[in-house]
């Protein structure tokens, strides 16, 4: 509208705009994300930023949406809100499938928040999730002893998950590498093991019995 044009660099106005529409539950609309990003723009705050990641979230715009996940983390002063936004990060940047990146800020979530299962319970399910990817590995099942030390780690530094990690590691030692299989590529029970791909980290070998 030509009110919004011609006030469109008026920083209260453009609060109000978005302020009534939240309260009508207009948030989905075109006009509000663009409002939002207007008023990001004169006034950058990391609530601002966050919202603007939502919406972009919820319309798809998953690249937008990193983006601005990123730039509400690093204007956010409380640790605890730094590090939501960094875990909301991680997760669109494994649904881009960059999950290299997902990984490292997965990993400055739990720094920042040293209680919070959840980026690990991530992180091993994208362990998991690599087994197609990571074909390259020799012993390719030694990806969900990985996922598992996740699962475990994230129940050890929050026992509220510990439900969810247990479900988790019950789901994937079921297809932990056959001890057979281990002992031609002479790699024995207790053994470290490093898987490469894009994981690139060691763990311990073990086997059902």
């Amino acid at each position: 509208s030509e009110k919004l044009l011609s006030q469109k660099d008026n920083i209260y106005f453009l609060q109000s705009v978005t302020n009534i529409m939240r309260s009508k539950n207009c948030t989905k609309t075109t006009l509000f994300l663009d409002c939002s990003k207007k008023l990001y723009t004169v006034s950058p705050t990391s609530e601002s930023a966050a919202n603007i990641a939502i919406l972009s979230y919820q319309n798809e715009n998953y690249a937008e949406s990193v983006d601005f996940y990123q730039q509400a983390a690093e204007l956010e002063t409380s640790p605890t809100k730094k590090a939501e936004h960094y875990y909301n990060a991680a997760i669109v940047f494994n649904i881009l499938k960059n999950k290299p990146k997902a990984r490292e800020l997965a990993l400055k979530a739990a720094s920042l928040k040293p209680n919070w299962g959840d980026p690990y319970i991530l992180i091993g399910q994208m362990y998991a999730d690599s087994k197609e990817t990571c074909s390259s590995v020799s012993l390719t099942n030694s990806i969900f002893w990985l996922a598992v030390d996740m699962f475990n780690k994230a129940k050890a530094v929050d026992p509220s998950i510990s439900e969810k990690a247990n479900k988790l590691i019950q789901t994937y030692s079921k297809y932990f590498p056959n001890k057979e299989e281990a002992f031609f590529l002479n790699v024995l029970d207790g053994n470290p093991y490093t898987v490469g791909c894009w994981i690139n980290e060691t763990t311990k070998a073990r086997f059902n019995e």
